[in-house]
């Protein structure tokens, strides 16, 4: 994926690594059932965590949990 390739080659610009978190979700709804929900799980607590995610898209933390628990 180019969005995976991107963030890994800009690991601190929090947008880089937001438009793969967008990637990760998008691809959940048109894919099911493949993991999706859990990546963009990880890296939206992820970049909650470190203080990176937008105040803007805190909720997307708590939607991925539900979305990957819903998914398994």
């Amino acid at each position: 994926m180019v969005r995976e390739k991107l963030a890994a080659a800009n690991p601190s610009s929090a947008e880089a690594q937001r438009d793969l978190m967008v990637s990760y979700i998008k691809t959940a709804q048109i894919a099911p059932k493949q993991g999706w929900w859990a990546k963009a799980h990880e890296l939206a607590q992820r970049l909650h965590q470190e203080g990176r995610l937008a105040p803007a898209d805190v909720w997307i933390v708590e939607m991925c949990a539900k979305q990957a628990a819903a998914d398994m």
